[in-house]
């Protein structure tokens, strides 16, 4: 049995995103040497739960076999932890992965001036031009572009690139051989033709499922040098990748918005008052980091194209002032929101479903860990950070660093 059998069968084990195959790794000298121990060695090492030992017990490793032959099937290369191609940057993160999935070139990336550039599915024009007018610059001063290869502002920035023809990276919450959406199987092809990658941490055959997103997010900003999110409402999985971005003390940047009244921006406003850099330029992006990859960008070649430094001011000044109605209904929302969480607050298990409410109320006296709620709550990883995504993007629970959680009103 080969080496990679045996870090794909760890990283079957446990849920996506858990922190248990780093942590096994920590005391472990190999995925091997873990399979090999008897339970009574495994209870030894001190932390794991009576449900970590059924799941090491009870994951098989010809499960990892068939998707190392599936691997081979699609000339997908398989990086373990330990491999010298795979991410150091995503190495220290939170539930770093055991294994990752690749196809294309995805040597050198810490060496990289990469930028991740998300947003909302459903953007505008304004956000849409920005979008491809930075993502163009950036690349062509030599950073690397990742985003999700999801429609709207994901595509947006991978086009971009490949037309100039550069590299970027796609990170999938799904399988790569899922073409998901459908119409993302033409821009993978492109990315892969112009020197870039398709990344996931989910083997082949992985459909897309809602709390895989989440759980991805963490990956986006983790490739990173900065974060950029160029349209957000405040129901955004671009505001997860943001929220990452910022745990892992990651440079977050923002398109700033045409309409401060426009909700569709919303998201964007909140970090733009948090202290998020705003961006008007390729330039805004990469200068805080050409001391530390001089050798990689050259802002020269951004100077003939000063005229359309002007695109994104020259687009917000044109667009058309907010209407009453528009403004009213931000208005709103916002008060609307208000009403749920002192609801929430006051009677939370009318707010929320079971698991909901149970994650809510785990918050009730102090701060916890992702691992930690999973305990208390018995509830995978996957399940929990789809929980806990619902519950920050309606403004119940607030992240506050290194995987930690608390309720909003702790805040107030």
């Amino acid at each position: 049995m080969d080496e990679l059998c045996y870090w794909i069968w760890l990283s079957q084990c446990f849920a996506y995103g858990s922190t248990m195959p780093a942590r096994l790794l920590e005391v472990c000298p190999s995925p091997k040497s873990l399979y090999e121990m008897d339970e009574t060695e495994r209870r030894s090492l001190g932390f794991l739960q009576p449900r970590d030992l059924n799941a090491l017990s009870h994951t098989s490793l010809s499960l990892a076999q068939r998707i190392e032959q599936e691997c081979v099937r699609y000339k997908i290369r398989i990086l373990p932890m330990n491999d010298p191609d795979y991410p150091n940057r995503l190495r220290h993160i939170y539930g770093p992965p055991a294994v990752l999935y690749a196809l294309g070139d995805v040597s050198g990336l810490d060496d990289e001036a990469v930028i991740t550039i998300v947003g909302t599915r459903d953007a505008d024009e304004y956000a849409l031009t920005a979008t491809e007018y930075l993502a163009d610059g950036i690349a062509r001063a030599g950073g690397v572009i990742v985003s999700g290869c999801a429609v709207g502002i994901d595509t947006a920035a991978h086009r971009a690139v490949v037309e100039a023809g550069k590299r970027t990276i796609a990170v999938l919450a799904c399988g790569i051989d899922v073409n998901y959406p459908a119409e993302s199987a033409k821009l993978k092809r492109r990315i892969l033709n112009t020197g870039g990658a398709i990344l996931s941490e989910y083997p082949p055959g992985t459909s897309a499922s809602p709390r895989a997103f989440p759980v991805r997010n963490r990956l986006l900003a983790g490739l990173s040098v900065g974060v950029l999110v160029t349209q957000a409402p405040l129901r955004s999985g671009a505001l997860l990748t943001a929220g990452h971005a910022v745990d892992q003390g990651k440079e977050l940047f923002c398109l700033p918005p045409y309409s401060i009244f426009d909700p569709a921006y919303a998201g964007v406003i909140r970090y733009l008052r948090d202290g998020a850099t705003p961006v008007f330029s390729p330039e805004d992006v990469l200068l805080p980091f050409y001391a530390a990859y001089s050798e990689k960008l050259d802002l020269g070649a951004l100077s003939g194209d000063i005229a359309s430094r002007k695109v994104i001011l020259g687009m917000s000044s044109q667009a058309a002032a907010p209407k009453l109605p528009e403004r009213q209904k931000s208005l709103q929302d916002a008060e609307k929101k208000k009403e749920r969480l002192e609801k929430a607050q006051k009677n939370p298990e009318t707010m929320f479903d079971e698991l909901h409410g149970l994650v809510y109320n785990q918050l009730d006296t102090r701060p916890m860990s992702i691992d930690e709620l999973a305990v208390a709550c018995s509830l995978d990883a996957g399940t929990l950070f789809s929980i806990l995504t619902d519950l920050e993007l309606d403004g119940f629970v607030s992240p506050i660093g290194g995987g930690r959680y608390e309720k909003a009103e702790e805040k107030a």
